[in-house]
């Protein structure tokens, strides 16, 4: 069987559309139709997060399922990997876990705010990972962002614009200026991490 046709009938039996495959890779829709049709072919990541997303091995996603035949250590893989959590899904709860035993450990050591403002930043990126299939690293990345800004900002008044104004970098305040540009520099990385991934997402075609 082709591997256009492996695709398709991997697809079909996930109940997915075109569009919803694409949607899961972050592809155009163009894009998986060219893939079924023998037109083109996925790049070796594509095909990576299909076998994740369809739950079989590379090797059977590429060459079929006879190639799970081959060997006592392949159909074992293959059961494995059918039947275990996606990668991203086991991040996830690992920092639940890790998360949950800041939050009580340092609620009894602390107070219930600081224990909430530790474990944050595990917990919102263990649901992330569990819940969100497309972008994760990118929204993981946005909410770290998003919750040491506001603790900067609120805990020390510090914005990223303040590396725009000359007092910053008086001598007393050199603290405050790297943390200013530390903020500065993420934003920007993040803002160009979204911009690429939008733009791979609008392609209209990809091989």
């Amino acid at each position: 069987m082709d591997l256009g046709k492996r695709i398709l009938e991997l697809r079909t039996e996930k109940n997915m559309s075109q569009g919803d495959l694409a949607d899961a890779l972050g592809v155009s829709r163009q894009s998986v139709s060219k893939w079924e049709t023998d037109s083109s072919v996925p790049e070796l990541e594509k095909l990576l997060r299909m076998s994740d997303l369809f739950h079989v091995t590379l090797d059977v996603l590429v060459h079929g399922p006879e190639s799970g035949m081959l060997s006592g250590k392949t159909n074992e893989s293959t059961e494995i990997r059918q039947t275990g959590l996606p990668a991203g899904r086991i991040v996830g709860f690992v920092l639940l876990g890790i998360g949950l035993l800041l939050l009580i450990m340092m609620f009894i050591v602390t107070d219930p705010l600081s224990a909430l403002i530790v474990s944050s930043p595990f917990l919102t990126t263990a649901v992330i990972c569990i819940f969100v299939r497309r972008h994760t690293a990118l929204w993981c990345g946005w909410t770290i962002f998003g919750i040491l800004y506001a603790y900067f900002r609120y805990a020390t008044g510090i914005r990223f614009w303040w590396i725009f104004n000359k007092w910053m970098y008086r001598q007393e305040l050199t603290m405050h200026a790297l943390i200013a540009w530390v903020m500065t520099i993420t934003l920007a990385m993040l803002v160009i991490a979204t911009f690429r991934a939008l733009k791979k997402s609008d392609k209209p075609l990809d091989s």
